[in-house]
């Protein structure tokens, strides 16, 4: 107990740490950079919903300081503005127009060159947002000049746009190794598998509206993925918590994981069925909140279970989704890092769940192997014949006079004896090359090198030399041979030969 209270802190302080860290840096980097533009006609909304498509005019008048005359080129910059389309205009002309009636413009800062023959000494600017679901601009927008405005606006490019491409990217790549893995077990953790590609798949589709895009080609297309953004967590977070279930031998098959399965399938059909807007924001508000009870149910049987391994990922999910819905309700500047939550939850779940495959694999190679290992001389037993290809040369070995040595020292000093004789031909022979206890005495090796007779001749005189016996042997080569069994009795024979003096 006390060890999982000092896991459970320690995931939490991390968490904790790498969430503020994340907060102050977006927040750093979306600080205004020159001359603020605050003093709007009208109050700017940082985030309005809208029940179809609404047309926002904002405007407001400015002097431009004496400390940016002097620059050759200046721009306006719009950190965050959420909308489909946007059109700015100075002094009545149009300077600037971004996105359509599909488009998604929040996920990229917005550059606008200024051109310097329109300016005055008093200015008017006029800002239209057009949106089918919600519109709003974030942060206070400036006037720097136009290098500073590239510079500046190139890491939330950076932090926003371009992370959430690579994350779609990184979900399909899951999907695609969670179906490779799910593929290659069998029985229940098969069902594991496939539980997290689909999760993995659905979080890349609730990805697309955190890219920017000037189009999405239609307007039905830019609400599917507004809706599937709102409603993605909940099919995502069901799945993981039945994996999770299963993974520590929870059985899913009970009324309460199919009331869940139900649920989520029911509120994905009720968000991305709504027919009007108006209908699909009251949807969408319960589905948060499912989700939210979703993020603390996972939570809980996460501590429940002692999965120290997802302590980590499922707290920094929890706290970045505190921090966007804080954000959201208060309605106050700042990034919301949901996303990385997201992102950093699956890829742990995932990575965690590829390293559960491998040690499982290992396991299972590893008791499969047993079967195939001979207990007291560490070489393979007759069992390996099965596996071997007709492939490479045969040379059986048999012990000279070994009955004797147990007739005389007792059969404990000749099973020591066969492993000290063993461990000699493991350690002298390449990586490629198989040796086999055949029962007794009889062994057998499977090289694969064509200098075979160089290798035998080899061993012989360390055995000699180390063990003060020798063997006897017969050739045959696997490859005129029809099977093992022929290629076996043709190496007896000379062996017998062999040990006549005949050969």
């Amino acid at each position: 107990m006390r060890k999982n209270a000092k896991y459970v802190f320690l995931s939490l302080g991390f968490a904790f740490a790498l969430m503020f860290t994340n907060v102050y840096l977006l927040n750093k980097f979306s600080e205004p950079k020159g001359f603020m533009l605050d003093s709007w006609t009208s109050v700017v909304p940082f985030y309005e919903k809208v029940n179809g498509p609404s047309t926002k005019v904002l405007r407001m008048h400015f002097s431009l300081p004496q400390e940016l005359e002097n620059n050759e080129v200046l721009a306006l910059v719009f950190q965050k503005v959420i909308a489909n389309k946007v059109r700015i205009f100075l002094n009545g002309e149009l300077i600037g127009q971004y996105g359509s009636s599909s488009g998604n413009l929040w996920p990229a800062p917005i550059v606008v060159r200024i051109p310097k023959h329109l300016l005055k000494d008093e200015n008017e600017l006029t800002v239209e947002l057009f949106a089918l679901v919600n519109y709003g601009i974030s942060y206070v927008p400036y006037i720097c000049s136009y290098e500073e405005a590239l510079k500046a606006t190139q890491l939330q490019l950076v932090l926003r746009n371009n992370f959430n491409l690579f994350s779609i990217g990184a979900s399909l790549f899951m999907t695609l190794l969670m179906l490779m893995v799910g593929y290659a077990v069998v029985g229940i953790s098969k069902r594991q598998y496939l539980y997290l590609s689909g999760s993995a798949f659905l979080m890349s589709l609730g990805l697309v509206q955190f890219t920017y895009r000037e189009t999405s080609f239609l307007d039905f297309w830019y609400i599917f993925y507004e809706k599937m953004a709102i409603v993605v967590p909940v099919p995502v977070l069901t799945l993981i918590y039945l994996y999770i279930a299963e993974r520590y031998g929870r059985k899913t098959s009970g009324l309460r994981f199919k009331l869940l399965e139900i649920v989520a399938v029911l509120m994905t059909l009720l968000v991305l069925l709504a027919p009007t807007i108006q209908i699909f924001h009251v949807f969408s508000e319960i589905s948060q909140i499912y989700a939210l009870f979703l993020m603390i149910l996972t939570l809980w049987q996460i501590l429940y279970v002692e999965a120290h391994e997802f302590y980590f990922a499922i707290f920094f999910l929890f706290l970045t989704a505190l921090q966007s819905i804080v954000v959201l309700l208060s309605r106050s500047p700042g990034e919301l890092t949901l996303p990385y939550g997201r992102m950093v939850y699956l890829l742990a779940i995932c990575f965690e769940a590829i390293r559960h495959f491998r040690k499982i694999s290992k396991q299972k190679e590893e008791l499969e192997l047993e079967n195939y290992i001979d207990s007291l001389t560490g070489a393979y037993n007759r069992k390996y014949i099965d596996l071997l290809e007709n492939d490479g040369t045969l040379v059986l070995m048999d012990l000279d006079k070994f009955k004797e040595i147990n007739d005389k020292y007792g059969h404990h000093k000749g099973d020591e004896f066969l492993a000290k004789f063993a461990n000699l031909i493991r350690s002298n022979i390449r990586s490629e090359d198989v040796f086999i206890r055949l029962g007794g005495d009889e062994f057998c090796l499977v090289l694969k090198g064509k200098d075979y007779r160089e290798v035998v001749d080899r061993l012989y005189n360390l055995v000699r030399n180390h063990l003060g016996l020798s063997f006897s042997y017969g050739i045959a080569n696997l490859n005129e041979a029809r099977d093992f069994d022929e290629a076996y009795r043709m190496a007896d024979e000379e062996l017998y030969r062999r040990k006549r003096g005949e050969v």
